[in-house]
């Protein structure tokens, strides 16, 4: 046990200095300079002609940000045909994505695609983002004359989008050899404009990709929603603040990556603009303050005496970030980013410092906390550096924050759910120590023993693959219709197995051939109804005993057995009929020891075994797929029916 008195001297000290190296990386990107660096670097590339990109027909998207001039116009006053015709102020930044940084500057990008295919073709200019406040999609040719003028972007109806996708993307037609001269106008709300990964390519690829993303979303999205769905139902049987805490976060989660990421905007609130901008910050906001609700409640930090400092810096920093939330609601974007980063980020690299300091002191539900919270820690980082244009944008880092945050969520809800197995296990273990009554815990075992037993009587007489009876309750029930050597009703039995059963298992595999014999099984037994007993002998051979007052009717019997594996028209590539297949051969029993006609005369199980076998190998060796019927004494023809042929067959 962790004494509740331990004090954590180093975490407190180290906490510290990161918040104090993290202010300083935050105030240094939070800087105007370091922001634009990437456009001021441009200015020592001017650009007076437009770059030529040369697209093809059903070409894959590939980024093109490197190739686009930019041009920034300070006051936001530039009309189209100025910005048209000005030749001067472009310059080309390069590097893999457009990074704008923090400033009120309305900018202007440019780009000339040209169709050099032997054909038209359907094209896109994706920005790369979903969320850009403020974008005027602008077509020209080669002579200046405006195609197209439209303004779009988060911020406006979603009526304006030329393509309705979670992206902002700009559709063009090109004919052979056709070029078009595409300007782009972007402005930030107030003033944090993100990273755009500019990309061209044919329009069918985008929205594979497209297709491909929202699917990853829907089943991110999805795995989210079942872990909050399952540890709200423990909240509210446990009302236990750790899974409200849980729930909270998970929630935060999901509002942030529907509204993030355009899907929201796409299916949920189409007509919203400004509510589908403020939803990523308000979702942001309560996910960090569920987190920093969670820990305290589920390391029970309350209990340690020690350790009230990190309990109170927890709390201050859940409520710091719900102010998030008003600041949202008034449309201050870049400040709540800023706030949930300079206050999330420390904590969230503190908070496994401390679970492993108390996991390394014995304290199991720490170890399940530290593993959580080392997993978004470079997901996040990633996210950050290629905000700030650290690192170069790529796919991993688009999804960085999914795939950090759902292994976060799975080894909390792992967490949580070894926590509560550990108090119900010690709660049973209260409760056995309180049982001292004999007669209580005697009768429990005897029903333990009495399911047991009922189990292990099913058990012995059921065929483990088929669900059908065994060869051991086939042999208790030929005993018991013969009884003391006399049979006590007419019965019948048919014995048959499946046609070029080894073949399947050859092209199909055994798993499939096993499934066959499942099907099969079920199927003959089923058709058999409450008439009498399906048996699986061994192998692919099986046996049915069953009620019939004479051979015709006995041979009608089987012939609907038949009739039932046929309509499973399970394909067998192996087989000649190109299903599968079985064949049957049935001896009727009169009761008593008569001789009637079709009737055994000596009532032996071994001989009624043998006739029926032997008028099984009759219905192979007359073509597979029916029935034979065997007719005693020897020297009468056998009756057949079915076949892949046809109809009725002596033997």
């Amino acid at each position: 046990m962790i004494a509740g008195t331990a004090r954590l001297g180093w975490p407190d000290w180290l906490a510290r200095l990161m918040w104090g190296l993290l202010w300083g990386l935050l105030c240094s990107l939070m800087g105007p300079q370091a922001l634009a660096a990437q456009a001021d670097a441009g200015t020592v590339s001017a650009a007076r002609t437009v770059n030529t990109i040369e697209v093809h027909p059903g070409a894959p998207l590939r980024v093109v940000a490197p190739q686009v001039q930019v041009l920034e116009d300070a006051d936001a006053r530039l009309d189209t045909a100025q910005v048209l015709h000005r030749l001067d102020g472009w310059t080309q930044p390069g590097g893999d994505a457009i990074r704008l940084g923090s400033a009120r500057s309305a900018f202007w990008l440019r780009l000339r695609l040209a169709n050099r295919g032997t054909g038209p073709g359907e094209f896109v200019l994706a920005l790369g983002s979903v969320r850009q406040d403020h974008v005027r999609w602008v077509v020209a040719d080669p002579s200046g004359r405006v195609e197209l003028e439209r303004d779009s972007g988060e911020r406006s109806p979603r009526s304006t989008r030329l393509i309705d996708t979670q992206e902002l993307v700009l559709p063009l037609a090109l004919a052979a050899g056709q070029q078009r001269d595409v300007y782009v106008r972007i402005q930030s709300h107030d003033g944090l404009s993100e990273p755009m990964a500019l990309e061209v390519g044919s329009r069918d690829r985008f929205q594979d990709r497209a297709r491909q993303r929202l699917a990853l979303m829907a089943l991110y999205c999805g795995a989210l929603l079942a872990l909050l769905a399952y540890n709200l139902f423990l909240f509210l049987s446990t009302r236990g603040p750790e899974f409200a805490a849980y729930v909270i976060y998970a929630a935060g989660l999901l509002l942030w990556n529907l509204a993030y990421h355009g899907i929201g905007f796409e299916w949920f609130w189409r007509d919203q603009p400004i509510l589908n901008h403020q939803l990523p910050l308000i979702g942001g906001a309560l996910a960090h303050a569920g987190a920093w609700w969670f820990v305290p409640a589920y390391l029970r930090l309350h209990e340690r005496p020690g350790l009230q400092g990190p309990l109170r810096a927890y709390r201050l920093a859940a409520w710091a970030h719900l102010v998030c939330i008003p600041l949202a609601l008034a449309d201050f974007y870049t400040l709540s980013t800023y706030i949930a980063f300079a206050i999330g980020t420390p904590m969230l690299l503190y908070t496994p410092v401390l679970a492993w300091r108390l996991a390394l002191q014995g304290q199991r539900e720490a170890v399940f906390l530290a593993l959580a919270f080392v997993a978004p820690v470079p997901a996040l980082l990633l996210f950050y550096a290629q905000l700030f244009g650290v690192l170069s944008m790529g796919e991993w880092g688009r999804f960085s924050i999914q795939i950090g945050s759902f292994i976060e969520m799975v080894l909390l809800a792992f967490g949580l759910a070894d926590s509560m197995n550990a108090l119900k296990a010690q709660k049973l273990a209260a409760e056995r120590a309180l049982a001292h009554s004999l007669e209580r815990q005697v009768g429990e075992r005897t029903r333990d023993l009495e399911a047991a037993n009922r189990l292990l009587c099913t058990q012995a007489v059921t065929d483990e693959l088929t669900g059908v009876f065994n060869r051991r309750r086939f042999n208790e029930a030929c005993a018991a219709e013969f009884g003391s050597g006399v049979a006590r009703r007419p019965f019948a039995l048919a014995m048959f197995d499946l046609d070029h059963f080894k073949r399947y298992n050859d092209v199909y595999g055994h798993q499939a051939g096993d499934k066959v014999l499942r099907q099969v099984a079920q199927g003959v037994a089923a058709a058999l109804g409450a008439r009498g007993e399906v048996y699986r002998l061994g192998g692919e051979e099986f046996a049915a005993l069953f009620a019939a007052n004479g051979p015709n009717e006995a041979l009608a019997v089987t012939q609907s057995l038949l009739t039932a594996i046929r309509a499973l028209d399970l394909p067998h590539g192996g087989n000649p009929c190109g299903r599968v297949t079985a064949s049957f051969g049935v001896q009727w029993c009169n009761h008593g020891n008569g001789n009637g006609s079709g009737s055994m005369a000596g009532l032996d199980p071994d001989l009624l075994y043998a006739s029926a076998d032997q008028a099984l190998y009759q219905a192979k060796a007359q073509g597979r797929d029916r029935a034979v019927a065997q007719r005693q004494p020897p020297g009468e023809a056998p009756v057949a029916a079915g076949g892949c042929a046809a109809g009725v067959e002596p033997a």
